[in-house]
């Protein structure tokens, strides 16, 4: 049963009906833009609407996976973009070379070994 008059100024759907028609209800969110308010037994439990960023065209995702594939030939990985990685994760993990240092021993011992 779905109420499109409430005094709240969005739809409200039961879950058993949003479950019925998801796909109805997800098309009325991305042409309006309208939230619709979800309920059990009366009582709204959750919210649909819709997403802040606009998804990724067709052409853009195709590119990207061209680009991923051409880096994986040469050995490479293509990273997310900066944004989406938490600012915890940011700050690079120094790895192990072959012979058993970092990055960071590395950088230490060369600037021990220059005369300064």
């Amino acid at each position: 049963m779905t109420n499109p008059n409430n005094q709240l100024g969005h739809m409200q759907v039961k879950s058993a009906e949003l479950k019925t028609h998801l796909s109805h209800y997800l098309r009325l969110v991305q042409e309006t833009g309208e939230d619709i308010e979800v309920c059990v037994r009366e009582t709204p439990v959750a919210y649909l609407t819709r997403t802040k960023e606009p998804p990724m065209n067709t052409a853009l995702q195709l590119e990207t996976r061209q680009l991923e594939a051409s880096f994986q030939t040469v050995g490479l990985t293509l990273a997310p973009p900066l944004a989406s990685i938490p600012t915890t994760r940011r700050v690079p993990v120094p790895t192990v070379a072959g012979d058993g240092r970092t990055d960071v021993d590395t950088i230490q011992e060369t600037r021990r070994q220059r005369d300064w």
